[in-house]
């Protein structure tokens, strides 16, 4: 008995010898050269071959899994899903891919499975990192690099399996999904490509008869051929993996590529061949860039809100003092000098508003707005601004839904775009407004959702890559000086981005340009129509006691002088400290409060300040409006916005006044 034990064991021992002479060098060298890890089954499930890196994920030794049988061997694999894979790869012969947790560690891990003469290979890698990120990450950022991971980890799993025998080998090299390329290096110094995979013949565009047999330098362009054989050379002479990343032109169009060089040494220890593998990066890098553009957008846009912000409370005080100005001067003279200045510094505070849009600070009012409706409306507007040179054309969805936005801004970004085409187009052309429902667009500072784009589209001279990088930039423009402020490509991403929304610029030199904007999509309840604006009391002075708080002095002092020349009584106060001591000392008609403070907020005081007078009116002022969706502040209390006018200002006080 125990001499045919002995007999049986030699006899597997040959068959499993016999199973790894079929291997050749440059599959042992492939396969023991990969991270991820891989082992053969023969015909009776017995293990002919791992890899050092399944060795150790088993934390095992080959002494100790060779020639053993894998369900006695790790019991833990009978009756799992690794085992129903395996027996049903051997029983149709076509290979599985499958992802689940390792009955032998618990790891989670990714598993191809495919026929091998009588039995199986199996070659699989840890995933434990991607699957616990895809519990945890939420952001596109993390997305990201997630998907570098993957698509490295794909790379890495195509160069692990060619460490198969020459059969096994040739099939996958047909059938990976990632680029594979063998190049052979002759002694003379010559690489020369001996074998390209279906994918790398797919995604380079090259067929492969124009490049099997021939040098680089004979397929690729001179400055391409000579850093491609820059790495090579590299991986030769060192005997090392190489990795590198580039973006180059290929017959498919532009691409950046990640790629690994692995030398593979003959038999007489001299480099012969070197194995290239290649991972696509072009749609991640787009994305990455996308990332790049919109976390510089979101930084320019914050210093610009802040600068517009102080800027509001300069030319609240400007246009104080110039009305105050105004009602004690006689001299029309004066008065005309007084009046342009005036004029001036309310241009100036639509310059901030144009600004403080472009950094999503407006005060807007966001409603189910049928597009359509609005592009339809703005016809003859758009061609008595376009003139006669530029013919609009409109594309219209007949089935659009309604979208998220401000009926008014959106009139003036439509107008905005459409101006900039004509300016694009000199010597006339076409203009083309295109409306279109979309699901999940594939931009990354988009959530997932559904969107109303509107396309326009002219044929104008278009804008080079560099420009096309700054476009959305405040202030810049191409134009010539005094022709443009470069505030309107800015607002227009100011105000899609304040709605939830954004903005795609595509452009080529001497095409065109489209400039995409995407919108919400508005959730409409017809249950609750949306109210008109009710008019603004126009009732006379009734006088009161106004609290006026404001950090700003020269704002302040205007604002005062402005009410107590109206009749009210004013007690002014520098922080919410003082407004609150005022406060408590009695009771008053109005509080005029500032809504940005230090220390408290215009908005906390309020709340404090219905804690001394719970009945007390109370009107926003602010040069910002962001910050106002995010307080809390009840609808009921009304907002002026900085700057403001002598007129503004009574009118608003006036109306709440009376409605208290």
């Amino acid at each position: 008995m125990s001499g045919h034990v002995i007999l049986t064991i030699i006899n597997a021992e040959a068959i499993i010898a016999k199973e790894l002479l079929t291997l050749s060098a440059d599959a042992q060298a492939i396969l023991e050269s990969m991270g991820d890890a891989f082992y053969a089954l023969d015909a009776e499930w017995r293990f002919v071959y791992a890899n050092r890196r399944a060795l150790a994920f088993w934390g095992t030794t080959a002494d100790s899994v060779i020639g053993q049988v894998i369900w006695r061997r790790f019991p833990s694999m009978v009756g799992t899903l690794n085992e129903r894979v395996l027996r049903r790869v051997r029983a149709e012969q076509r290979v599985v891919t499958f992802e689940s947790e390792s009955p032998t560690t618990g790891v989670w891990v990714s598993v191809n499975v495919g026929p091998s003469g009588d039995g199986v290979a199996v070659y699989w890698r840890d995933i434990t990192e991607r699957i616990e990120a895809e519990q945890a990450l939420r952001d596109f950022a993390d997305r990201l690099e997630l998907e570098v991971t993957a698509r490295t980890r794909e790379l890495r799993q195509a160069v692990e399996e060619l460490r198969q025998s020459r059969a096994r080998y040739s099939a996958i090299f047909q059938h990976s999904p990632v680029d594979l390329v063998i190049m052979a290096v002759h002694p003379d110094g010559r690489i020369e490509c001996e074998e390209a995979n279906p994918a790398w013949v797919r995604h380079s565009g090259y067929p492969l008869g124009a490049v099997v047999g021939r040098t680089l330098e004979e397929v690729f362009p001179p400055q391409q051929a000579d850093f491609a054989k820059m790495q090579y050379l590299r991986a030769i002479e060192t005997r090392e993996p190489v990795e590198y990343e580039y973006t180059c032109q290929f017959p498919a169009g532009e691409v950046t590529r990640r790629s690994f060089l692995v030398p593979l040494p003959g038999e007489s220890g001299r480099i012969d061949h070197v194995l290239l593998t290649s991972v696509d990066l072009t749609a991640m890098r787009r994305v990455e860039a996308q990332l790049r553009q919109a976390q510089k957008m979101e930084a320019v846009g914050q210093l610009t809100g802040g600068i517009a912000h102080d800027f509001n409370n300069l030319l609240t005080a400007v246009i104080g003092n110039l009305e105050l100005l105004q009602t004690r001067l006689s001299d029309e003279r004066s008065l005309g000098l007084v009046n342009a200045a005036l004029r001036s510094a309310f241009r100036g505070g639509q310059l901030t508003q144009q600004l403080l849009a472009y950094a999503r600070r407006q005060n807007l009012s966001p409603r189910p707005v049928d597009v359509n409706s609005v592009v339809a409306g703005m016809g003859e507007l758009l061609q008595r601004s376009l003139g006669g040179l530029v013919q609009v054309e409109t594309d219209l969805a007949p089935d659009l839904w309604q979208a998220t936005s401000d009926p008014t801004q959106l009139e003036l970004v439509i107008l905005n775009l459409a101006i900039n085409a004509r300016d694009a187009m000199p010597e006339g052309g076409r203009l083309r407004i295109v409306t279109r429902n979309v699901e999940r667009p594939d931009l990354a500072e988009l959530q997932p959702g559904d969107y109303v784009r509107i396309a326009v589209k002219d044929n104008g001279v278009g804008m080079t890559r560099e420009v096309l990088e700054r476009a959305l930039e405040p202030f810049f423009t191409t134009k010539e000086i005094g022709k443009g402020s470069g505030l309107g490509l800015a607002q227009v991403y100011g105000v899609a981005t304040q709605f939830g929304g954004a903005v795609q610029l595509l452009s080529t030199p001497g095409i065109g340009t489209t400039v995409e904007v995407y919108l919400p999509r508005a959730l409409v309840d017809s249950s609750h129509p949306i109210a008109e604006e009710s008019a603004i009391s126009e009732n006379p002075d009734t006088g009161g006691t106004i609290l006026l708080v404001d950090d700003d002095a020269s704002v302040r002092d205007i604002a005062a002088i402005f009410l107590r020349e109206a009749g009210y009584v004013v007690r002014e106060a520098g922080n919410a400290a003082e407004a609150r001591d005022i406060l408590a000392a009695g009771p008053v008609n109005l509080a005029l409060v500032d809504y940005a403070m230090p220390i408290m907020s215009g908005y906390e005081f309020v709340r404090l300040a219905r804690s001394i007078q719970p009945n007390l009116s109370v009107i926003y002022v602010t040069g910002a409006a962001d910050a106002l969706g995010t307080g809390g502040v009840p609808l009921d209390d009304p907002i002026i916005m900085k700057p403001y006018s002598r007129a503004a200002l009574l009118q608003a006080v006036r109306a709440t006044v009376g409605r208290a």
